[in-house]
């Protein structure tokens, strides 16, 4: 990083991006900020968009700023990155700086669904199972949790070998359980 910051510092475009970015991986988010507020200036890039809408969002070495985090994950998904999609879609279930809406973050967690987001197809399982803004759905549910599992998420792996343990939406079935309990433990260790 040391050869990259002489010419971030002087403006030079790919340098000020790669630098925000090396910062962002190693946690230091304000200086981070700072460098990916310059580059995304110049490159439109969603992914630091994206990236500088969790520094807000997270409040980590700046100040939290849901309201400037909403805006740089608009910005990001306008784009189509499924990441942003995906957290506009959580701060609208969660009412994180704006007012809780359940059918919006149904909305955005679909649209990061269909970019192939799973931890956004793991959500619309959720809401289906608990019967969040929607009317609960276990096979709904169950077929997104597939799909999100499908994709590596562990928690959807959890979720299909409790539903089938439990014949909750479809009959009881403790070999696929066992299936999906093993599939969990397998990628988390990996």
């Amino acid at each position: 990083m040391k050869y990259l910051l002489e010419p971030a510092e002087q403006g030079e475009p790919y340098a000020v991006e790669k630098v925000g970015r090396m910062l962002y991986d190693a946690r230091d988010y304000a200086k981070a900020e700072k460098y990916l507020e310059s580059a995304v200036k110049k490159s439109k890039d969603p992914a630091d968009m994206y990236r500088l809408g969790m520094i807000a969002y997270r409040g980590s070495g700046v100040k939290q700023d849901f309201s400037k985090a909403y805006d740089w994950f608009v910005q990001a998904a306008e784009k189509k990155n499924a990441a942003a999609m995906h957290q506009i879609g959580r701060m609208h279930y969660r009412g994180d700086g704006i007012t809780q809406d359940y059918a919006r973050a149904m909305t955005w967690y679909k649209a990061a669904a269909a970019d192939g987001n799973a931890a956004a197809m793991y959500d619309v399982g959720n809401m289906y199972y608990n019967g969040n803004g929607v009317s609960p759905d276990y096979a709904e549910a169950l077929r997104w949790f597939r799909m999100s599992a499908d994709k590596g998420n562990i928690v959807a792996m959890q979720f299909l070998s409790i539903m089938y343990k439990e014949g909750i939406g479809v009959p009881k079935d403790n070999v696929e359980s066992v299936r999906w309990r093993k599939a969990a433990e397998k990628a988390r260790r990996n």
